[in-house]
């Protein structure tokens, strides 16, 4: 879980300096235990007034636009989440401490008890499931620091923006690629997209940062993959000119100006001149022309079926399982990214 190499060993560049094994006390969650434990060159430990590691990172790129185009936001660094005081507990249940995470390496955390100020190291696997899953987040950066953070792999790939993740947890979570749009499936250039983000996040260890959930309860995000060097997809993906930016839910400059060189290239979807925005086929328009050529909209004539907060089957409205959430959606958006419930039977 939380050891595994993909979270803590992935931010190790974050803290150059190394907590000394000769720091090491295995009974330091023992409140009965001494309070004074010798740590190696702590004066080279990265560290804010707070307590919490701010990493030297690189800023994002940025794409090189003509100087009529907005003004670019403020550069966003990539830190680690500040630190507070909360109970670590040892794996057995029996020693517990009140601390705040001030350093760690690939084995150990150091850790500052509340009642003292002395600092301890402890191994990472001798600490309880709980404080491994919460040292994995603590100790990976992100550029939304107010942002819930969810680490994992893609375990299915839905379409071009959207995936199911399998986290650090053990659970499911389907995540939506916030601030774009992908052609639909049965769009030209949906498989496409679809393909290429398969091939960016299989195996990949990704982080998402959450902003919100949608109506049908998705957790819309940003995508970066861990492995090779935070990229983000949300981003890359509009550039591959695979995706549109998503104007009526984003005013991210940096996907406009995203666009902007995708269509400036011609890449991908920019290459078909009747191409037409998803958002528009979803209500029914299917030829991008003058006077556009439409159809009736899917929300008013598909079938309609529902889905819960957290759940990854969609279902008929009489099911027992939407006694704590519903959500209708229609049947084609569902059969996307849900499978159908096996005790109501919905449509399908």
């Amino acid at each position: 879980m939380a050891s595994d190499s993909s979270t803590s060993r992935s931010q190790q560049t974050v803290a150059d300096s190394r907590i000394g094994t000769d720091a090491v006390n295995s009974s330091a969650l023992d409140p009965t235990a001494s309070q004074s434990v010798a740590t190696t060159d702590t004066s080279s430990m990265a560290t804010e007034s707070s307590g919490s590691l701010i990493p030297e990172a690189p800023s994002p790129s940025h794409i090189e636009v003509e100087a009529e185009d907005p003004e670019e936001p403020a550069e966003i660094q990539l830190a680690l989440p500040k630190q507070s005081k909360r109970t670590w507990t040892d794996k057995s249940g029996t020693h517990s401490v009140v601390a705040t995470l001030v350093n760690f390496n690939e084995t150990h955390v150091q850790l500052e008890r509340a009642d003292g100020g002395n600092k301890v190291a402890l191994p990472i696997e001798s600490l309880s499931e709980d404080d491994q899953i919460y040292f994995a987040y603590a100790t990976t950066p992100r550029y939304d620091q107010e942002a819930e953070v969810v680490i994992g792999k893609a375990s299915r790939i839905m379409d071009g923006d959207t995936i199911k993740l399998h986290s650090i947890e053990d659970d499911q979570r389907t995540i939506r690629l916030v601030g774009i749009d992908a052609p639909e499936s049965d769009q030209r250039f949906g498989p496409e997209a679809k393909l290429w983000l398969t091939h960016e996040v299989s195996g990949k260890n990704l982080r998402v940062e959450v902003k919100e959930k949608d109506r049908y309860g998705r957790l819309l995000g940003n995508v970066y993959v861990i492995d090779e060097g935070d990229r983000w997809l949300n981003h890359e993906i509009i550039l591959a000119g695979l995706a549109w930016h998503y104007v009526d839910y984003s005013s991210d400059i940096r996907l406009a100006k995203a666009q902007q060189v995708a269509r400036g290239e011609v890449a991908g979807l920019w290459q078909d001149a009747r191409r037409v925005a998803p958002w528009d086929y979803r209500n029914g328009t299917r030829i991008e022309t003058a006077i556009p050529v439409e159809a009736e909209s899917i929300r008013t004539t598909d079938i309609q079926v529902y889905v819960t907060d957290s759940g990854t089957k969609y279902h008929s409205s009489g099911c027992r399982y939407l006694a704590k959430s519903k959500h209708q959606i229609p049947l084609s958006r569902a059969k996307s990214a849900y499978s159908p419930c096996s005790k109501c039977s919905p449509p399908r």
